[in-house]
């Protein structure tokens, strides 16, 4: 009489489970892997598109600066300032935003990895030599 076979044995078994246990791992390391690329593509897009906001913000303080002979343009490694027109409160409640002029501040900050900018408007009664005007015969005094 001819014996007929109904079930899988252990090994045939065994075996199965470890192909599929293998090839389970393999398609887990590459989806790993693949979501490490993504975030690191994802942070240095995040980055370029900071860099490109603080190069657009950067341009447009130069294209608003004003050569003044008492407000030289300073720089170094660390950031650098120079005169412009700032955009400033008028009132306490921030609702009126007149250019005035002031100074602006690019400076490298090494702890948070940014550049910061800062922006300090000029009064008439800061006594700190500066005069609104780059004539000689200018008097700041009003």
């Amino acid at each position: 009489m001819r014996y007929r076979r109904y079930a899988f044995t252990l090994i045939e078994l065994l075996l199965t489970t470890a192909i599929i246990g293998m090839v389970v791992a393999a398609i887990g390391a590459c989806l790993a892997g693949g979501m490490r690329a993504w975030d690191a593509a994802r942070r240095f897009g995040v980055r370029e598109a900071d860099a490109l906001v603080a190069l657009a913000l950067f341009r447009d303080d130069l294209s608003r600066g004003m050569w003044m002979q008492s407000i030289p343009f300073q720089g170094d490694v660390e950031g650098c300032q120079f005169a412009a027109r700032v955009s400033h409160p008028r009132n306490d409640d921030y609702t009126d935003y007149p250019d005035v002029l002031g100074r602006v501040t690019y400076r490298w900050d090494n702890v948070a990895l940014a550049l910061l900018r800062d922006e300090t408007p000029y009064s008439l009664d800061d006594d700190d030599g500066v005069t609104d005007c780059d004539d000689p015969d200018c008097n700041s005094e009003l």
